[in-house]
């Protein structure tokens, strides 16, 4: 057993032990905040209930996840969404062996559905629409009809028709049913729409997940994480110059300034890439900041009425 801030997490290590993400030490997941954060988490997983972390672009919300899977010992299976992601992206493939057999293959979805794993969605905000009824229906019934002909079903569903003497669980085998691991949890990564590009979740769907935000680490955070980093470090005025520029940037991300009305989109940027800057700063001390900067955030490849903010800050 082991305590994930204040909740106890039973470790879950055997036949998924290679599926546990290993998490190295970063400066960002070393705060209060990202503790109570794995903390709910740890929380709701507990209680059986699915996740949505949403806030800005970056790998953030991604290194929260994973974290407490590594902490808690839960397997991870990692599906990316995108525009072109289908139905057969979420269940299955066909391949063909040798002998020129074809055969299903079972993708991360049911993989996690039927083993007990944690379920990792990044990107859910650009999925398309006849993506989300299949999202829909695993979060809501932990149910889904694959293309081989099996149906996962829900373990409660499934336990009570053995239970009642419906069905023995030798002729649910037969019949291809499958029973959903009661383990088995979703975690939903996605970012808010508007301010940033993508689809915004309908009511129905929102209603499936326990909601959490995280936010942009504030500057203090930054500069405490970006003092946090082995030697060689960088100075302290250019420390103060990255963290400024970044915080400004994710900033007007989220909130465009009212005296700048010319700009109608400004390229997000992250606390990851802070956190690079940082390392080539203190590896090549000749270099100038807004060459390092730069490297992060070209801002010459901006459309011209952003270009000529950028460079005025």
């Amino acid at each position: 057993m082991r305590r994930v801030s204040t909740v106890r997490s039973h470790l879950k290590l055997g036949e998924d032990e290679e599926y546990v993400p290993a998490m190295p030490e970063s400066p960002l997941l070393g705060n209060s905040w990202m503790d109570n954060t794995v903390g709910w988490i740890g929380k709701k997983d507990r209680m059986g209930q699915d996740m949505y972390l949403v806030g800005g672009y970056g790998p953030l919300r991604r290194w929260v996840a994973m974290k407490y899977c590594h902490m808690a010992g839960r397997a991870v299976e990692y599906v990316p969404l995108t525009r072109d992601t289908t139905e057969s992206d979420l269940k299955q493939r066909k391949e063909i062996k040798a002998g020129g057999n074809i055969c299903y293959t079972d993708l991360p979805a049911v993989k996690a559905a039927v083993h007990g794993r944690v379920l990792i969605l990044e990107g859910i905000e650009n999925c398309e629409r006849n993506v989300l009824p299949i999202i829909n229906n695993l979060l809501e019934n932990r149910e889904m009809t694959l293309e081989d002909g099996r149906f996962l079903m829900s373990p409660v569903r499934y336990d009570s028709l053995i239970r009642e003497g419906v069905r023995s669980k030798e002729e649910l085998q037969k019949s291809g049913i499958v029973r959903v691991h009661e383990d088995f949890r979703v975690i939903a990564l996605g970012v808010p729409c508007p301010p940033y590009p993508g689809s915004p979740l309908d009511p129905p769907l929102r209603s499936r997940f326990q909601c959490c935000v995280v936010p942009n680490l504030p500057v203090r955070e930054l500069i405490s994480a970006a003092r946090t980093l082995p030697d060689p470090k960088c100075s302290q005025s250019a420390l103060r110059t990255v963290v400024a520029f970044s915080a400004s940037l994710m900033e007007l991300t989220i909130q465009p300034s009212k005296a700048t009305p010319a700009i109608t989109k400004v390229p997000p940027t992250s606390e990851a890439s802070l956190l690079s800057c940082m390392k080539q700063l203190g590896l090549f001390p000749n270099l100038s900041v807004w060459s390092v900067l730069w490297r992060a955030y070209p801002w010459d490849l901006l459309v011209s009425a952003e270009e000529a903010f950028v460079q005025t800050m």
